[in-house]
C-alpha cells in the first residue's frame, strides 16, 4: 500500500465565546462521626447513628464533612443528594431523620463529642437532650430535608442542594452536615447507617450536579484539502505558540476535512494535520496558528536581518 500524499491546510476560522456545561461529581468524604450523650469520640466507628433516648429526646446524631474544592467557585448547584446506607434499626415507621447545615462552629471530626465540637470548646448551650448535653442542637440551621426512614436496609437519600449552594457561595460556611435523630420518637428507637469506615460499597455518598461559571474561550475550525485516496484517517497535532513540541490532539476518521477545537481565550496554539493508514503516515501539512489577534506573525527571530542600504546620492532640485 503506497504512502499517502501530502495534505495542505487551506482554511482556518477563529471565534470567541463563553463556554459552560453541566457536570456530575461524587464528592470525597473528609470524615464522619456520631455524637453521644457522653464525652466519647466515635470517628473510627463503622456506623453513623441516630438514636432517641429517653423518649422524645435526641441521644445520637451524626456529622459528615466533605471536600468541596473540585467544584469551582461561582458554580450553580442543580442537584445535590446525600445518601446513607441503612444497616440496623429498631422501631417501625415513622422515624424521621432530618439533615441540617452546621453553623457557628466547625467540628473536629476526630475529637468532637456530645459536649464539645473539638474536644475542648463546648457546643452552644441548649436543653434539648439528656442532662442538657448540647449535642450540637443550637449549632445547626433549619431542617433541609426530613425523611421517614423505613426498616428496609439500603441507601436512603436526602436533598441537600441548598447546603451545597451555600458552601459554593461562601466556602467559610462549609462546616459539615448534621444528620439528626427523631425528637418525637419513643424510647430506644434508632436508625444506624454505614460510615466511611464501614463496607466499601455502603459508604456515604454525596452526588452533585453543577454548572461551572462561564469560561471565556475561543474556537478554531481547521479545513484541509484531502489529496489522498487511501487514508484511514487523520491525526491533528498542536503545540504552543510561538514555540514548543507538537502533541496529538485528536484522531479523525476517513474522509474528514474539517475539525473544530475549543480552548481558553488566552492560549495561543499552532496546528498541523497528518493522514495515516496501515502502511504508515503522510508528511505533515503546513502549520496554522491561532493567536489573540486571530492570526500570528512570524517570530522576530525568523525575520530576515536588516541590511544597510547605501546612501542615495543627492539629486538636483526639480525645476
Amino acid at each position: 500500500m503506497r504512502l499517502i500524499p501530502f495534505i495542505v491546510l487551506v482554511f482556518m476560522v477563529i471565534g470567541w465565546g463563553m463556554f459552560v456545561s453541566a457536570a456530575d461529581i461524587e464528592l470525597s468524604l473528609i470524615g464522619d462521626t456520631y455524637l453521644n450523650v457522653d464525652t466519647g469520640n466515635y470517628h473510627s466507628s463503622a456506623h453513623l447513628k441516630t438514636y432517641t433516648w429517653p423518649a422524645q429526646r435526641i441521644a445520637n446524631v451524626s456529622i459528615l464533612q466533605w471536600e468541596m474544592s473540585p467544584i469551582p467557585s461561582g458554580s450553580m448547584i442543580s442537584v445535590a443528594t446525600l445518601s446513607l446506607f441503612l444497616e440496623d434499626w429498631f422501631g417501625v415507621e415513622p422515624y424521621r431523620v432530618t439533615v441540617h447545615r452546621i453553623i457557628n462552629n466547625t467540628p473536629r471530626i476526630t475529637h468532637a463529642t456530645g459536649f464539645t465540637y473539638d474536644g475542648v470548646n463546648n457546643w452552644t448551650a441548649n436543653n434539648c437532650c439528656y442532662n442538657n448535653i448540647p449535642m450540637a442542637q443550637a449549632d445547626i440551621g433549619p431542617v433541609i430535608h426530613s425523611l421517614s426512614v423505613s426498616e428496609l436496609a439500603g441507601y436512603k437519600s436526602w436533598h441537600v442542594t441548598s447546603i451545597l449552594q451555600q458552601w459554593v457561595d461562601d466556602s467559610n460556611t462549609n462546616r459539615g452536615i448534621l444528620v439528626n435523630a427523631d425528637p418525637a420518637a419513643a424510647v430506644d428507637r434508632y436508625r444506624y447507617f454505614s460510615s466511611m469506615n464501614g463496607y466499601i460499597d455502603r459508604r456515604p455518598l454525596l452526588l452533585v450536579t453543577y454548572t461551572p461559571p462561564p469560561i471565556s474561550h475561543r474556537s478554531i475550525t481547521l479545513r484541509w484539502r484531502d489529496t489522498s485516496d487511501n487514508e484511514s484517517g487523520f491525526y491533528v497535532e498542536r503545540r504552543p505558540y510561538p514555540s514548543g513540541s507538537f502533541t496529538r490532539e485528536t484522531e479523525l476518521g476517513l474522509g474528514t476535512v474539517t475539525w473544530t477545537n475549543v480552548f481558553p481565550e488566552r492560549e495561543e496554539r499552532c496546528y498541523r494535520v497528518q493522514a495515516f493508514n496501515a502502511a504508515g503516515t503522510s508528511g505533515y501539512s503546513n502549520e496554522v496558528c491561532a493567536c489573540r489577534k486571530f492570526t500570528c506573525r512570524d517570530a522576530v527571530t525568523n525575520r530576515p536581518p536588516v541590511v544597510d542600504r547605501p546612501i542615495a546620492p543627492s539629486r538636483p532640485p526639480i525645476p
